[in-house]
């Protein structure tokens, strides 16, 4: 028997109190001044504060896109696929209105950054609002949960990196509201409504194009779809099975173009990047930062100091609180309605498939907070409800009425105080020790290596990648352990010229006492206070 209900849900309520739309609008207002206001300072902070050195490898390749050279690095000679394509396409396009500008593009990939955050915000109100529309306090929570992700410490650098991130949370935001109307329609599901999957599974595809690892997305997605059939009985688990089957297979048609690129011209559907970046790691290796990541996200607008992350003590403290997090959500779910029990079980999927991939099977844990970034959206909607659904439930009396005041002041001042951090340390960046020194030493015809290539290679054209990431040769040797013979005999450009210069931070200055590159370089920069050393081939000019 079926168990679909006779009744149309009721709409998202679009108002919300007067109170929470102000506390809001503060926070929006903090989250749009943080990112900002280092676009003021054009020549320094905001070539420092937000592209990271990841950023900088995508916006070389962008640059190169839009100079007519296809993705690419090292001075649009070496071609790679090492890069997420969708978001890359849209920072071309920034490049090609600047002309192929520097500092240009990356203002104008900082300002459409910016818009793509309010828009990802206003796309969490709506999916709040829509999941508890069935409570009296579903509006005023759905504002402060939009606005207080928007003005996270924890999500601002995300969205502003110059990276894919911010256009993959919009786009996630965007395929769990479609499909949240698409599950919750109520009209008899005798049949498959094909014409809703196929619009989920383009927008889920576009999800794919913006990082490879939106495959979690469609899973979850897809898995979630069906378990609202089984959850209705009778023709409704036939029919979301097809539903299921056919948003997944549009979404991989979609990206299939990607896909078969990379296997082509690469050998391999997995981008280079993914392989370099997985190259040597172990099983297990980031499991222990995972608990402080998602520990930062259950509080929305509290980041935790690196140092204090993987301590042992540490460690116990962020996964306690991590599981006692866990377990508030579950009692919640033992009095969620449908509407928002269907949500759970996506944002539950999503959960598990991230922390499982990348705290257990992945590698890079300096950047698992950006991996793992995509659940800041179902932690800050799910803290928010629960304060709200808390608060609902305490006795009327002097300290129910004064908690949301305190509240908001706890919240908007926390806020303010860990953004003005953010800006405060917004002049130091990891690499830039490394282009202050080649532009003062080395010339433009020159050219250099690196294993960090991402900020060198942004600002000097003429950079060779050593750790794979973007140059597919370099790859090969380094998964084959000749890299330094790679640094001696490389030939490059043109002209076919040989390396010059190795420059990165202090460590590679150990390179000296590999036998190749004793005979053809010399150490000229070794300096732990700055971060730097250098090696210039003997003879180089």
């Amino acid at each position: 028997m079926s168990h679909e209900p006779s009744a149309a849900p009721p709409p998202a309520p679009r108002e919300i109190g007067r109170f929470a739309r102000l506390v809001a609008v503060l926070l929006v207002a903090i989250g749009t001044a943080s990112r900002a206001a280092p676009l003021l300072d054009q020549g320094g902070r905001m070539l420092k504060q937000w592209p990271t050195e990841d950023g900088y490898l995508m916006l070389t390749i962008a640059r190169n896109m839009a100079l007519g050279h296809g993705m690419s690095t090292a001075d649009g000679t070496l071609p790679t696929n090492g890069t997420q394509p969708g978001f890359n396409f849209v920072e071309a396009v920034m490049f090609a209105l600047a002309h192929g500008d520097k500092r240009n593009g990356v203002l104008l990939t900082q300002g459409l950054s910016i818009a793509l955050a309010l828009v990802a915000a206003w796309t969490l109100f709506r999916l709040g609002q829509r999941i508890l529309r069935e409570r009296s306090w579903g509006g005023d929570a759905a504002a402060i949960a939009a606005a207080a992700w928007f003005a996270s410490p924890n999500v601002v650098p995300h969205s502003m990196n110059c990276l894919e991130t911010g256009l993959y949370h919009l786009l996630i935001l965007r395929s769990l509201l479609v499909w949240h109307r698409f599950a919750e329609r109520r009209a008899p599901e005798t049949t498959a409504a094909a014409t809703g999957a196929l619009g989920l599974g383009l927008l889920l595809g576009a999800t794919l194009w913006a990082r490879i690892d939106g495959v979690f997305v469609v899973a979850a997605v897809c898995l979630a779809h069906l378990g609202v059939g089984v959850a209705r009985g009778g023709a409704a688990v036939r029919a979301r099975f097809v539903e299921a089957a056919l948003a997944g297979a549009v979404a991989v048609a979609v990206f299939s173009p990607w896909l078969i690129h990379n296997q082509l011209h690469f050998g391999s559907f997995m981008p280079i990047s993914g392989t370099a970046q997985a190259f040597g790691a172990e099983p297990g290796d980031n499991l222990s930062t995972v608990p402080a990541k998602l520990a930062e996200y259950a509080s929305v607008v509290v980041p935790i100091p690196d140092a204090l992350e993987r301590t042992p003590g540490m460690l116990a403290l962020w996964s306690v609180a991590l599981v006692a997090w866990l377990a508030g959500v579950a009692l919640m779910g033992r009095f969620a309605n449908a509407s928002e029990r269907a949500y759970m079980v996506v944002a539950a999927l999503l959960l598990a498939f991230f922390a499982v991939y990348y705290g257990a099977l992945f590698g890079a844990a300096y950047f698992m907070a950006r991996y793992l970034s995509p659940l800041s959206i179902g932690f800050a909607l799910a803290t928010t409800a629960g304060a709200f659904a808390l608060h609902a439930r305490l006795r009327d009396g002097a300290a129910r009425r004064a908690l949301p005041a305190v509240g908001a002041v706890a919240l908007l001042a926390l806020a303010a105080a860990t953004n003005v951090r953010l800006y405060r340390n917004g002049t130091a960046h990891m690499h830039f020790q490394v282009v202050e020194w080649t532009e003062r030493h080395v010339a433009g015809f020159q050219w250099m290596a690196a294993v960090q290539t991402g900020t060198l290679g942004f600002f000097h054209d003429r950079t060779v990648n050593l750790d794979g990431k973007v140059n597919p040769d370099a790859l090969k040797h380094l998964i084959a352990g000749t890299t330094a013979r790679y640094v001696v005999d490389g030939r490059f450009g043109p002209g076919r010229g040989a390396i010059d210069y190795l420059a990165d931070w202090v460590g590679i200055a150990r390179w000296i006492a590999n036998d190749p590159i004793a005979r053809e370089f010399k150490l000229v920069v070794e300096d732990a206070a700055l971060n730097l050393g250098v090696l210039q081939r003997v003879g180089a000019r």
